[in-house]
């Protein structure tokens, strides 16, 4: 699992337009929200998401976790994140065993071994392609990019973290 941001002025970076001629697009300039995006990734997919306007301190990722990723998690799941201080509060550790899972942090500076980064891109591609403008219709594309994860996706995402898909 982890989190990533969004904003309310996401668009595409780069276009195609025909010879001679320029990509026009529009980016706000003021007055843009920024979203926190919390997800979680296994073999068939996506498991957990969600999208706050808010930063991930311990108050949210402990809702996360409780609303919408424990109610998910099965008997024998490894649960992956990062050393973000919100993740370090003691009773999140004690409800992820008390669903059967068990705990494996993330080494310091290692998005290379989290399976939820390529994710991001994925959702955030489809974000810069939808260009939501206000908090909900971001809260609502990200909805949207989370559904496009495939189990294909994931196991491929595991694949490239240096994990074994079986």
């Amino acid at each position: 699992m982890d989190e990533s941001g969004a904003t309310t002025s996401m668009t595409r970076t780069h276009g195609r337009a025909p010879p001679g001629q320029r990509v026009v697009d529009t980016v706000p300039q003021e007055n843009w929200k920024v979203l926190t995006m919390l997800g979680a990734v296994r073999l068939e997919g996506m498991v957990a998401a969600t999208s706050i306007e808010a930063p991930t301190d311990t108050a949210v990722f402990r809702c996360f976790l409780q609303d919408a990723l424990i109610p998910q998690l099965h008997a024998g799941d490894v649960v992956l994140w990062d050393r973000l201080p919100a993740h370090r509060a003691a009773d999140l550790e004690a409800a992820l065993q008390a669903a059967g899972a068990r705990l494996l942090l993330l080494p310091p500076y290692s998005p290379d071994l989290s399976p939820m980064e390529p994710g991001w891109s994925k959702v955030k591609e489809h974000l810069r392609t939808v260009k939501p403008r206000t908090p909900a219709a971001v809260g609502q594309a990200a909805a949207e990019g989370f559904a496009r994860i495939t189990a294909q996706d994931a196991q491929g995402w595991f694949r490239h973290c240096g994990y074994r898909v079986h």
